[in-house]
């Protein structure tokens, strides 16, 4: 069954494993944008749209694309027949100093965690962060920011919400969802 869609800016996997199918609509539990940048001042838009008349529950993760390590990871709740759109983009796009990779986005679909970088006033702002890749977790690759400008970013579809989850998820009248607060609380 069909159940989410995605467009990006940067568009075709080719693939021969049997293990995974490809939709030639573009449709499925699995979502892989094969390519993001923030740099050059390049911005990457991205789109996914839950098709069926379910709330579903998504994991986001961007990866960096020197050795593919983790720098953004958070579940999306959607609404039934809801889209999420963001765009990837540098730090100076949001009016600070150049050279941090950002994910922004204005959409009201919940996100766990709440997307907000810290000591930031802009919602739905967050920075990428090294920690998968510096320190104790150093991998012989450069340990600056910038690595994480860009990769390629994984969805995948973690299930369908009930109950009062999927009521929580479900948009209101006026755009909104209707308890994002208690999907953060459920978490934590």
């Amino acid at each position: 069954a069909a159940v989410l869609a995605g467009l990006a800016g940067v568009a075709g996997i080719a693939g021969t494993a049997q293990a995974v199918n490809m939709n030639p609509d573009g449709l499925g539990q699995v979502l892989i944008y094969p390519y993001y940048t923030a740099n050059d001042g390049n911005q990457t838009i991205l789109s996914v749209v839950n098709t069926t008349d379910q709330a579903k529950a998504v994991k986001v993760r961007f990866l960096e694309g020197f050795n593919s390590r983790e720098v953004l990871d958070f579940n999306l709740y959607m609404s039934r027949e809801d889209v999420w759109v963001a765009v990837v983009a540098d730090s100076s796009a949001f009016g600070a100093e150049a050279g941090v990779p950002h994910l922004f986005t204005n959409d009201t679909t919940c996100t766990v965690p709440y997307l907000y970088e810290m000591g930031s006033t802009a919602p739905g702002l967050q920075a990428f962060l090294p920690y998968a890749y510096t320190g104790d977790n150093a991998d012989g690759g450069p340990e600056v920011i910038g690595r994480a400008a860009e990769g390629h970013l994984e969805m995948i579809e973690m299930g369908t919400l009930l109950g009062d989850s999927a009521a929580d998820a479900t948009h209101c009248t006026d755009g909104m969802p209707a308890d994002c607060d208690q999907l953060n609380e459920n978490w934590f």
